[in-house]
């Protein structure tokens, strides 16, 4: 009888059994053990590659995508909790998943700033949810579900579907018990929501302001055609369609198109700039 294949992650760390998880662990948290932390990143190298893959494409690769999930991985152990009773791979995969989503969402396109964080946000409490919404269900929710989950966390029901599709790839569910133990608490509630941290809170107003003044500074750089473009195109909650530009410029979509992309990587390149002289002009001030 052929026996049910294993995750293509799960060979590496298996070798390291709870109690030598946990050991590494209390290595790391209390005497920042470089070699226990190494331990740790090259067993679950595996696990982190295996998350990375699901989000290869757009322009995203798969190395850049491996160093963002190891910062998700150190991230796990900071907060990993020894005494819980949880494997350590269970846990490190939605902080794994967390920072991968964060990175392709921050990269698709340098005008996807509220996009990022209302996602980056959502992600966590939708798992919370659909623990209560639909607790037996493993894939996206239904049609009205998805209704119903969108009025409750006040966010658009595209907004919501999107993210769900990515909450929904395999993986162990947010409302399952995280350990065999009587009274387990869920993953959902062992991973504290990000919008109720206040350091998080904290970081991510600033890096949203930050980000907003990068982007307001590149955008003073384009020319009034360029700008009409690409507000038209990338900060509308409808995105306007090249038609629509090619009617009002007289020119065709393709040239549209062309104007929007050079318009692009202008913005990326000033945004870049920008961001390297600022830590000199706050030490300069």
């Amino acid at each position: 009888m052929t026996q049910p294949s294993k995750p293509a992650y799960a060979t590496s760390y298996a070798s390291l059994s709870a109690l030598e998880e946990c050991d590494l662990a209390r290595r790391w948290q209390t005497s920042a053990d470089p070699k226990a932390a190494e331990r740790i990143v090259m067993a679950f190298q595996p696990l982190v590659r295996a998350q990375a893959r699901r989000f290869v494409g757009r322009h995203m690769m798969l190395e850049d995508l491996v160093g963002e999930g190891n910062l998700g991985l150190m991230r796990a152990l900071d907060k990993f909790d020894p005494d819980r009773g949880v494997r350590f791979a269970t846990y490190a995969t939605w902080w794994v998943r967390a920072a991968l989503l964060d990175h392709v969402l921050k990269n698709f396109s340098p005008l996807s700033i509220s996009a990022s964080e209302t996602h980056k946000r959502l992600f966590f409490k939708l798992a919370s949810l659909k623990g209560e919404l639909a607790p037996n269900r493993s894939g996206p929710l239904p049609r009205e579900l998805a209704i119903i989950a969108a009025q409750r966390l006040d966010v658009p029901l595209a907004t919501l579907e999107e993210v769900d599709a990515l909450l929904s790839m395999p993986a162990r569910s947010m409302d399952e018990p995280a350990s065999t133990a009587e009274g387990s608490s869920t993953l959902g509630e062992l991973i504290a929501d990000p919008g109720l941290d206040p350091e998080s809170l904290t970081l991510m107003n600033q890096e949203s302001i930050e980000r907003r003044r990068l982007l307001k500074e590149a955008l003073a750089v384009l020319s009034e055609r360029e700008r009409s473009i690409v507000a038209g195109r990338h900060l509308r909650d409808k995105p306007l369609k090249l038609e629509a530009f090619a009617r009002i410029y007289g020119i065709s979509r393709e040239r549209v198109r062309q104007i929007e992309a050079a318009a692009l990587v202008k913005l990326r390149h000033m945004m870049a700039l920008s961001a390297k002289k600022r830590p000199a002009q706050l030490a300069a001030g």
